[in-house]
Order: C-alpha cells, then structure tokens, then sequence
C-alpha cells in the first residue's frame, strides 16, 4: 500500500486513479460514496488527495513498528558480551534463526539509543497527528516519514554490519525550514518544490539501479506532500 499510495502522489495525481487507491485500501464507506458519486471536482480531489495522504502516513507508523522490531532482532541493546558470528539461542525461543549478531561497538549502542528516541518522538507525533492545526499536521506528517526512512537506513546499516562487519555511514535526510505565515515564503516555497518535483520525476526515470530509484521516489513524495499542502492553503 505504501508504494503504491506514494507512486500516486509523485505522479500527475489522475483522480480515478486515487480513488481507486482509496477504493482499496480505505475504510470509511461512505466517503467512498461521496467521492465516487461526486466526480473529480477540486473540493473531491482535495479530500481525496487527504485521505490518501493519511492512509499513507498510518502505514508509515504501522511501519516503523515493525522496522524497530527488527532493528532490536538484529541488534538489541547490551549484546557486549556475544561474541562475533554467533547468535545465542535463548534469545529465539532455543533455535538458530539463521540471524548472525556481532558484538556491539560503542556506535551500535549510540544508535540503539538514537532509535528509542526516535520511536517517543514518532508516538508522540501520531498521537496528536489529528488534533494539530492543518500547517503543522502537515510538518509532523513530514517528519513520520522522515521517521521511518531514518529507521530503514538504520535497519540496513545494521544488517550490513551484522554480514560483513563494516557500519555504512548514515544517510543525509535534508530539512528544509519556511515560515507559512509569510506570503513570499510560502510563494518562494511553491516554486521551489516544483523545480524539486520536476527534477525527481527526471532522476527517476534516468535512475540506472533500483535502490537509487527509490531514494528518488521516497524525496518525489515528500516535495509533492509538501506541495499539495501548500496548494490547499493557497486556494482554500
């Protein structure tokens, strides 16, 4: 559902398309009536627009549950005392479970801790995601997702780490920060995240690897969120 919610959102956004993206993955049914009877008016896209993007963000979070779930199987913290390549069988139930866990260096540790803080902000944030007003629901949504490609990165460091014993360096998830109550920044902004969108939509059909491509795909959705949102204050 994920991908295929953020393909939706990276591309022209055709709204039979979404609909039959909520039509599939969404709960309410009489939205689905409103939105299937109503047509593709802009006040239908909007909320389609919406409510996809929630769906998205919910199963982002359903997510991020389980990549620390695996985080902490391939690394839980105060392993100090396993030795290198082997795994102890009282932590799977008494059986090999083909995971090979290395010892914990000081930097496994820092990350562990890094991810626990991580899991309180998230929490913290999808709490509250529906009682926020609309500007910083949009700027907590954001940041789930943010979240969660965090914690993949982290997941994948730690698998390598764990196969070849050699941590990758972190990823740099750019911020980017603008006042929504100032009109030139909110129009800067726009402007901006289109030349973003523009040039992702390019990266990812020039992209010659699978893994390069998604890192595209995952920044195309993020700019075009953020510009959605700006396009409904605009014209609200």
């Amino acid at each position: 559902m994920i991908e295929e919610i953020k393909a939706w959102i990276g591309s022209d956004q055709d709204y039979q398309c979404g609909l039959a993206l909520y039509l599939k993955h969404g709960r309410s049914k009489s939205l689905m009536r409103v939105l299937s009877i109503g047509g593709p008016t802009s006040k239908s896209k909007a909320t389609l627009i919406y409510e996809l993007e929630r769906l998205l963000v919910n199963a982002t979070s359903e997510k991020i549950v389980k990549t620390s779930e695996n985080i902490d199987r391939i690394a839980p913290l105060n392993t100090g005392t396993l030795p290198v390549n082997t795994i102890s069988s009282q932590t799977t139930g008494g059986a090999f479970s083909g995971v090979i866990r290395r010892q914990n260096t000081p930097e496994i540790d820092q990350m562990i801790q890094q991810k626990i803080m991580l899991l309180k902000e998230w929490d913290s944030l999808h709490a509250t995601l529906e009682l926020v007003d609309q500007p910083i629901r949009l700027l907590n949504a954001l940041r789930i997702l943010e979240i969660g490609d965090i914690l993949d990165d982290m997941y994948n460091r730690l698998d390598h780490y764990n196969k070849h014993g050699v941590l990758p360096p972190a990823k740099v998830f750019p911020i980017h920060k603008w006042d929504s109550s100032k009109p030139f920044d909110v129009a800067k902004r726009r402007t901006t995240l289109r030349t973003y969108v523009t040039r992702e939509k390019k990266l990812i059909r020039d992209a010659r690897t699978d893994a390069t491509r998604t890192i595209h795909q995952n920044l195309l959705v993020k700019y075009q969120l953020e510009l959605n949102q700006i396009e409904r204050n605009i014209n609200s």
